[in-house]
């Protein structure tokens, strides 16, 4: 799919599935990214890189995950941010058994989750998963919390526009 974009007027490909870049693993997912430049001659980032990038920029050492994934995904995610020296304090997940369920979730349920799950021993929320619906309520959990909140999507755009060089790298 990747050969279908070589030619196209684009700046950058993003790898967006939070859990595929988890499942396949800090190397394999690493080795996409190098692979879909090779392919396109573009730059290219993933998700799940982007997550611990972010995670990293701002500080978060012990974090509060929503996600909608179930168990597996969500144990593989955490080993995918511990092997980066993040820990996961506290997990909270909708166990969406199918992209119609993770359809299904809506802001205002992310947001109650996100309040369920967030204690004062987390420097940082994530809001996981590509498809979550969390562009109208990161800003406001952050407020409350007084912490970053971040999620799947916020974090792919922000690596995307320090990979165009949009914005400083650190």
């Amino acid at each position: 799919l990747a050969k279908a974009f070589a030619d196209e007027p684009i700046d950058i490909v993003v790898y967006g599935c939070t859990a595929a870049g988890i499942l396949a693993g800090p190397h394999r997912d690493a080795e996409i990214a190098i692979s879909l430049t090779r392919i396109t001659g573009k730059p290219a980032v993933t998700t799940a890189s982007s997550m611990v990038e972010s995670l990293h920029h701002a500080g978060a050492r012990e974090v509060a995950l929503v996600t909608p994934y179930q168990d597996l995904v969500n144990e593989r995610l955490k080993a995918f941010l511990a092997g980066s020296g993040i820990q996961v304090h506290r997990l909270a997940s909708f166990g969406a058994a199918s992209t119609d369920e993770l359809a299904g979730i809506s802001g205002e349920q992310i947001v109650a989750l996100a309040r369920q799950t967030m204690d004062d021993d987390c420097d940082a929320l994530f809001v996981a998963c590509s498809q979550l619906r969390t562009h109208a309520i990161l800003g406001g959990l952050a407020r409350e919390f007084g912490r970053p909140v971040l999620s799947s999507i916020q974090a792919s755009s922000w690596r995307a526009r320090q990979a165009l060089g949009l914005i400083a790298a650190h």
